[in-house]
This record gives structure tokens, sequence and C-alpha cells, in this order.
């Protein structure tokens, strides 16, 4: 179906319910088979003007139900690119931050993130600003990672969307809190 079949149901909801319906649909272990469909669906909704006040909110299971049933048929099919299951890892592989090593993502869409980072540390050693970002975007997924309850055997439902919907909504409003405080 393509793009085409995203635009009008992304549309439909409010940009930043869908960003977090995204966010938890990438996240479910049972998806680790679908990145670049998730990808997809990220390029398509990025690709939408900025507008967090349009839209049907996704304000409960019943919602992100429906908007997860309605997304997986309207996303086109990659055979191709998703022939095989990434290891799934919930915080089990770490990353130097300061003097500490923090979990971070590693499975799904976001593959050897330790490499990459390390990568991009040496590469931009004498860039403070970049080091900075780095260090803000591993900051920012061991936060996620702490946040979420272990769901390795909640099964599909209201039980593990909740948590990681609330955990991501916490998150944000800290985040908001932080910049209009200047932290």
């Amino acid at each position: 179906m393509g793009a085409l079949g995203l635009c009008p149901l992304l549309l439909k909801y409010n940009n930043l319910d869908t960003a977090i319906a995204l966010s938890v649909s990438e996240l479910w272990p049972a998806n680790t088979g679908s990145p670049i469909k998730h990808i997809f669906a990220w390029g398509v909704l990025l690709d939408f003007p900025h507008n967090d006040q349009g839209g049907m909110p996704i304000a409960s299971y019943a919602d992100f139900k429906a908007f997860a049933e309605t997304l997986y048929e309207a996303w086109p099919e990659f055979p191709m690119l998703e022939d095989f299951s990434p290891e799934a890892d919930w915080g089990q592989s770490k990353v130097r931050l300061g003097k500490n090593f923090v979990p971070i993502f590693y499975g799904s869409c976001i593959e050897r993130t330790p490499d990459f980072v390390e990568a991009f540390r040496i590469t931009y050693a004498y860039v403070p600003e970049a080091q900075a970002h780095m260090d803000l975007a591993v900051a920012l997924q061991a936060r996620i990672i702490d946040s979420i309850p272990d769901l390795g055997n909640a099964t599909a439902g209201e039980s593990a969307n909740s948590p990681c919907r609330s955990a991501l909504r916490r998150i944000l409003a800290e985040m908001q809190c932080n910049a209009s405080t200047g932290r």
C-alpha cells in the first residue's frame, strides 16, 4: 500500500500520540522482525508538518489497539528486508556515559548501537557539542529502559502498552520541564 496507505491513518491522529504509539509498537519484542516497517512509518510521520494540537488522541489501550491494527494492515510488505529476527535486548548491552556504563537499545531497527556510539565519539572527539548530543541520546535511552517495567513475560495487550506509554509521556514531560527551566 505504501505511503499513500499510511498518510490518512497518521494524519487522523495527534502527532505526539502517533509518535508514542509507534515507539510502543517498535519496542514490543514481538515486533523486532519488522524494523523496516517502523522506519517507514516514522519517515512518513516525520514528513508531516509538526502539529500537536490536531487529530484524534490515542488516550487508551482501545485507541492504541485500533491504531496499531490499522497501521499493521496499511503498511507495505518488505519481505527481502525483513527475513531475519534480530536479537531483542532490553538493556543487557551497555555503553559508557561518563564514568558509568548504562543500558541502551540493541536489536530492532537500532542495531549495533555500541559500535555506532563509539565510532561517533572517536569521529567527533574534538567537537564538544557533538559529544554532548551523543551523551544526551545515550542518557535518554538509558532513562527509557530504566523507566519501563520488565515486559519479558507480558502478553500483548494493555498490560504492555500502558506502562510503556506512561513511561514515554513521563520522560517527555520531564524533558519539557527541564528545557523550560534551562536544565
